[in-house]
């Protein structure tokens, strides 16, 4: 039968203002550390993208990601959704394609310290190993880059 937890994957990247960015096991995504600035990315399975989205974007040959980010440092994050790739198991990086639109959609922008933030992005089908991203730290203008395979 289906079973939708099978084919649901889920990163976490933290980053600590001394340790830099680590992947962390998904049950540190229930409560986010105090110090540090957690991206979940989660691959929604044609189910989830029913239930949750209201369409069949699978079916559109897309493949929908919910990103949360939180902020739970004391400096403002920036995100770029254009920069958010998922990596292809042959290779190559794949940028998000234009979205079906909606409010639930990621946007760019800044994340302040405190600040949840949570929304989709859309990517071809297809076999993705992991992701990799970057987030501006404003008070410094620092890039901060990181890779985690799913």
């Amino acid at each position: 039968g289906f079973e939708p937890e099978a084919v649901n994957k889920q990163v976490t990247f933290r980053f600590d203002l001394e340790t830099g960015f680590a992947a962390v096991p998904p049950e540190w995504t229930r409560r986010p550390e105090e110090g540090a600035l957690q991206l979940t990315i989660v691959r929604l399975n044609e189910y989830e993208a029913k239930n949750v989205l209201g369409s069949d974007v699978h079916g559109s040959g897309l493949l929908p990601v919910r990103v949360t980010v939180s902020n739970n440092t004391p400096r403002p994050y920036e995100i770029e959704t254009d920069k958010i790739y998922l990596v292809q198991q042959a290779g190559g990086r794949v940028a998000p394609v234009s979205s079906p639109g909606g409010d639930e959609n990621l946007q760019s922008g800044v994340v302040e310290p405190g600040e949840t933030v949570s929304g989709y992005l859309y990517y071809p089908a297809g076999n993705y190993s992991s992701a990799r991203t970057s987030v501006v730290d404003k008070e410094n203008d620092e890039r901060e880059g990181f890779s985690v395979r799913f």
